[in-house]
C-alpha cells in the first residue's frame, strides 16, 4: 500500500528530526491514553511508574542502550542519527503528556519578603511558601519566598517584584507537572 509513495528527503539528519518527531508525537498520544505499544514501552512506563524520571526519558534511556549497540553493527555515523532522533523523540512525548502547561518555580530573596508575599497573594492571585534560610556568606536569617505561576504570569511577577526590591534575587525553575490549588487537579 506505500509502496508507490515517495521518499520524502534523502537527507538523514532531516529524517532523524522529523522522524523523531512523528513517533515522539504518535507514541506520546499512546501514553497519554494509558496504553502501551509494548517491548520497550513497557519496561519504559514500569520504571516511570516507580521513579520521577519522565515517561520520555525513560524510553530514551532503554531506547538508548539498544542504539548504542546497534552502533556496532551498522556504523558510527547511523548510530549517532539514531541518538538525534531518539533524543527529539523524548523531547516529544514528553511535550505531547504536559503540553504548553509549563509552570515557573520561582525563589525569591528580596529585603522586603512581606510587601513581596502580599503582592504575589494579591495581585498575581498565587499561593506563597515561605522558607527560611540563611546566607552562606553572611550567615544571616532570610526569608525564601517561594511561588508557582503560570508560564504567562511570569514576566508580570518578575516586573512586580523588580518595583518593590529591584536589587532582589530570583531563581527561576522550569515546572512542568503541577498538580494541586489554582493548576491541574
Amino acid at each position: 500500500m506505500t509502496r508507490q509513495l515517495q521518499q520524502a528527503t534523502s537527507d538523514p539528519l532531516l529524517a532523524s528530526i522529523f522522524g523523531g518527531m512523528i513517533v515522539g508525537i504518535g507514541l506520546g498520544i499512546v501514553f497519554r491514553g494509558k496504553a502501551s505499544t509494548g517491548g520497550m514501552d513497557l519496561a519504559a512506563q514500569i520504571v516511570h511508574k516507580y521513579t520521577a524520571l519522565p515517561l520520555g526519558v525513560c524510553l530514551a534511556i532503554f531506547d538508548g542502550m539498544i542504539v548504542m549497540t546497534a552502533t556496532f553493527v551498522f556504523s558510527v555515523e547511523q548510530g549517532l542519527y539514531a541518538l538525534i532522533s531518539l533524543f527529539i523523540t523524548s523531547r516529544t512525548i514528553d511535550f505531547v503528556q504536559v503540553g504548553f502547561n509549563t509552570s515557573k518555580n520561582m525563589m525569591i530573596i528580596t529585603e522586603h519578603p512581606e510587601q513581596v508575599r502580599r503582592i504575589l497573594l494579591k495581585d498575581i492571585d498565587r499561593g506563597v511558601t515561605v522558607l527560611h534560610g540563611s546566607g552562606g556568606f553572611t550567615e544571616e536569617n532570610r526569608k525564601i519566598l517561594m511561588c508557582v505561576v503560570q508560564q504567562n504570569e511570569f514576566s508580570k511577577t518578575t516586573q512586580l517584584i523588580k518595583s518593590i526590591d529591584p536589587h532582589a534575587f530570583m531563581v527561576t525553575m522550569n515546572a512542568t507537572e503541577v498538580l494541586g490549588e489554582g493548576f491541574k487537579k
